[in-house]
């Protein structure tokens, strides 16, 4: 029987496509809230710095023509007010500022999360691109083990149906031999027969008068008898060969 090439070995695993990312940073963004906030209020005290200045020279302007001194109660009301109002409006520059900080470490944050997520569903693509080549190798191999079965299975009934068909013949060809062989063997008998009856007939003879015409037939009949003897007693028989398979 032949045997087949039983292709390329099974896949029993592939490439996990890297690292799942659990957690994902840096996420201290403290140097680029604090730089987002000074830049806030930095822009907000532009603004306020030179109003309030302004606002204050007219305060002191106002209370002065007013006839009221610094020393005087209704002065320092309305400079406490005046201070009050200012603190308010830088308050709320401050304010401004860490919401800004605020906005830009979310959004620093959602960036973050975004490149980690991107990065997951790359390694999770490249996961089903090797699960997918493995799968499909794994096919092939298969392919190539069945069509392989199936050529040598081909071969070997070829084979098989070949020694059968020789070994008809060679069973064919004893038979002939052995149906020859019986009729040389029933020929030869024949032969002693005929012998055994010319023996009897030369010893009957022998008390008669020799008949020159049977006596020359007898003799052409012994000597056709005595080929057809030396045939069988040279026979052999030819042994009939069996195919390799």
């Amino acid at each position: 029987m032949r045997s087949f090439d039983q292709g390329p070995g099974v896949q029993s695993g592939y490439g996990g496509g890297g690292q799942v990312l659990g957690r994902f940073g840096p996420t201290d963004f403290n140097q680029s809230v604090q730089a987002a906030q000074n830049a806030a209020y930095g822009q907000a005290t532009s603004r306020l710095d030179p109003q309030w200045q302004q606002a204050e020279q007219q305060q002191i302007a106002q209370l002065t023509a007013q006839g009221l001194g610094p020393n005087s109660q209704a002065y320092q009301t309305a400079m406490a007010n005046f201070g009050r109002a200012k603190t308010d409006a830088y308050n709320q520059a401050n304010f401004g500022a860490i919401q800004a900080g605020q906005d830009i470490q979310q959004q620093l944050f959602g960036q973050a999360a975004q490149q980690a997520g991107f990065a997951n569903a790359a390694q999770a693509q490249q996961y089903g691109q090797n699960q997918q080549a493995a799968e499909f190798a794994n096919q092939a191999a298969a392919q190539a083990y069945a069509q392989g079965q199936g050529a040598a299975g081909f071969y070997n009934q070829a084979a098989q149906a070949d020694f059968q068909n020789r070994l008809a013949q060679g069973q064919f060809y004893n038979t002939a031999m052995g149906q020859h062989f019986g009729e040389s063997l029933q020929a030869a008998q024949f032969q002693n027969a005929a012998q055994q009856q010319a023996l009897q007939q030369q010893a009957y003879m022998q008390n008669q008068p020799i008949n020159q015409e049977w006596d020359e037939r007898l003799t052409r009949v012994s000597d056709k008898f005595r080929q057809i003897d030396e045939k069988i007693r040279g026979y052999r028989p030819v042994p009939v060969p069996v195919p390799a398979v």
